[in-house]
């Protein structure tokens, strides 16, 4: 279970006050917020406010390659196909607007299934005693990140080698589109290729 400590070890870094402290917070907010159904204006301020303390945590572990790791280590455990392509790989470390491309779509997927898994279905325990003990709501949440990854990463990754081979058959002129047909049909039919 090393991704569970370094994803705790990731949050605790990037908090200024202590996990304990956090999960105290945690706890009356979340009792707080159960009043209302975890909806509403006080559901959001709050989901705000997690999002962006997680937001550079995740962003981090993103370039430090911690958060595709953890993920493809999580997806071997359960016996899920996941890969990463090692100029991908490359590509999120070094490159900011990939990355957040990337975590937008995450943090939108996270979201909601955080909502419903550790609110509404209460898989969040501040009283949790096993493994490293109970972790505070942003750990959780930046958990359920690296379980979004997977799925956004290959959508990304899928859309990224599209645009790349219609780039590769397309050199801009309206013959290239006409022989293709089957990538630039709709151009072709909006007459997007033929105006000046």
């Amino acid at each position: 279970m090393r991704g569970v400590h370094e994803v705790a070890e990731a949050v605790d870094d990037g908090m200024p006050d202590d996990r304990s402290a956090r999960i105290q917070r945690d706890a009356a907010r979340v009792s707080e917020l159960a009043v209302d159904g975890f909806e509403g204006r006080a559901y959001q301020v709050f989901e705000d406010e997690l999002i962006r303390e997680a937001w550079p945590v995740l962003r981090g572990m993103l370039r430090a390659g911690t958060l595709a790791r953890i993920a493809l280590k999580w997806c071997a455990e359960r016996g899920r196909p996941f890969w990463i392509g090692p100029d991908d790989y490359a590509l999120l470390r070094s490159d900011a607007d990939a990355r957040d491309e990337i975590l937008f779509e995450v943090v939108l997927r996270a979201r909601v299934s955080f909502r419903l898994k550790a609110l509404v279905a209460g898989g969040w325990n501040p009283n949790h005693k096993k493994e490293r003990g109970a972790s505070c709501l942003t750990t959780y949440f930046v958990g359920q990140c690296i379980w979004e990854f997977r799925r956004v990463y290959t959508r990304w990754a899928k859309n990224r080698q599209e645009w790349a081979q219609m780039h590769a058959l397309y050199d801009g002129s309206e013959e290239a589109a006409h022989a293709n047909p089957g990538l630039f049909g709709p151009l072709l039919e909006a007459g997007s290729l033929s105006e000046p």
